[in-house]
């Protein structure tokens, strides 16, 4: 059955500039924003009251440190934070414990968020020396990256300080379609 919304009155940003008038939303997605719309035949109307309406923003490096660190930060806290602020989307990352280097953990926690997590999320992998070949079995439709930690971090133990190890995880990356997230350093490196 189809489900139709109707906001009247409304400043919507869009890509193009801010429009005025209403915006008409059809089985959760936007079809129109025109100066007046007919709102008779809406499942639900809602004045905006000349208000700005934007998009749901994504937040692309979240710390839900779930699992280990949740003296921290949880899910739930975190995709309700981010909910508030108006976030509709967190990438979490994969300095937890046990760190997201493996496929089965991320199965784990993919399972987690969607049990747990109050708005839309994304996982970024981990790396780690030891589990670089997880990066050859992980599907990448269930990631939106790697971490790779090129210096000490005291929130994690995966820290990857040779270049010829990196190259290796870039080399997969490319290959398999997905980015690489690097936190850099100036220092530490070994060129090995």
């Amino acid at each position: 059955m189809t489900q139709k919304t109707i906001i009247t009155n409304g400043k919507f940003v869009t890509p193009l500039g801010v429009k005025h008038g209403d915006l008409e939303i059809v089985d959760g997605k936007i079809v129109s924003i025109a100066e007046k719309l007919q709102t008779q035949k809406s499942d639900l109307v809602f004045d905006a009251g000349n208000r700005y309406v934007l998009p749901g923003l994504i937040e692309t490096h979240g710390h839900f440190r779930e699992p280990g660190f949740e003296h921290k930060e949880d899910i739930v806290h975190g995709t309700r934070a981010a909910l508030a602020g108006g976030f509709t989307t967190v990438f979490d990352m994969p300095n937890t414990k046990p760190p997201i280097t493996a496929v089965l953990l991320l199965k784990d926690q993919i399972a987690r968020y969607k049990e747990k997590s109050y708005c839309d999320f994304a996982i970024n992998f981990g790396s780690a020396v030891e589990n670089i070949l997880e990066l050859e079995i992980v599907d990448p439709r269930d990631i939106t990256g790697v971490k790779v930690f090129t210096a000490g971090h005291q929130t994690t133990p995966t820290t990857i300080p040779k270049l010829s190890d990196q190259a290796k995880i870039w080399e997969i990356a490319a290959r398999r379609g997905f980015p690489v997230l690097v936190y850099p350093s100036s220092s530490g490196l070994q060129l090995i």
